[in-house]
């Protein structure tokens, strides 16, 4: 029994996991890698780097739809100087209290509430790619 179901067996409507080994195996379950989320975090960096040239932290939100009970938003924080502020972030909105659009409006609040300016979110297709750039 992997990670992921525990989690999920619950009745809340979201969980949150803050352990970046933890979500790296949820990741590896799903036959996704570390360098899952690269992409959609370049592309929050380049667009705030044409602001800030001296950017050179990112956040990365990549979303796993197919699961049968949540929708899994993991999300990478990179770059920053104390390490201790780098890793991942699980967060998993249950299917039967969110929608897709209302997942992703949650998501994108969350990411505005902790003051990440630039809020890309990709969505997983099930053979592991993402969704087209923003």
């Amino acid at each position: 029994m992997g990670v992921l179901y525990r989690w999920t067996g619950g009745l809340e409507p979201a969980f949150k996991v803050m352990n970046t080994v933890l979500v790296l195996r949820a990741l590896a379950e799903l036959g996704l890698g570390p360098q899952a989320l690269d992409d959609a975090g370049q592309v929050a960096a380049a667009k705030l780097g044409a602001a800030d040239p001296d950017l050179q932290h990112w956040l990365g939100i990549g979303v796993w739809p197919d699961h049968p009970t949540h929708w899994l938003a993991f999300w990478q924080f990179s770059g920053f100087s104390n390490p201790a502020d780098n890793g991942w972030v699980l967060y998993g909105y249950r299917k039967a209290r969110y929608s897709q659009q209302q997942a992703e409006a949650e998501i994108k609040a969350a990411a505005r509430r902790i003051g990440v300016r630039e809020v890309v979110v990709r969505w997983f297709n099930p053979d592991g790619t993402q969704s087209a750039a923003e």
